[in-house]
């Protein structure tokens, strides 16, 4: 029963598709991922806790430190 599933999956992935073996593989352009990063989470330079919109009460914003920085000038 799996098999018979197995090829009638494939046979409707190629419904309307005359050449099958027409199709391109597309692997190839998919990147590698990126190895995890290992520093903390941090707020972006100029930003706070005091810029947060917290949506969820029920379960407390951690607490994070803000990346130093140059801070924002207002343009008058």
């Amino acid at each position: 029963m799996q098999n018979a599933f197995i090829e009638a999956v494939d046979k409707l992935s190629r419904i309307g598709l005359k050449n099958p073996n027409a199709l391109v593989d597309c692997s190839v352009v998919v990147p590698q991922p990126i190895a995890a990063v290992k520093k903390p989470a941090t707020y972006p330079a100029t930003k706070s806790f005091k810029d947060i919109q917290q949506a969820c009460f029920a379960s407390p914003f951690p607490s994070l430190v803000t990346d130093p920085g140059t801070t924002e000038t207002l343009v008058a």
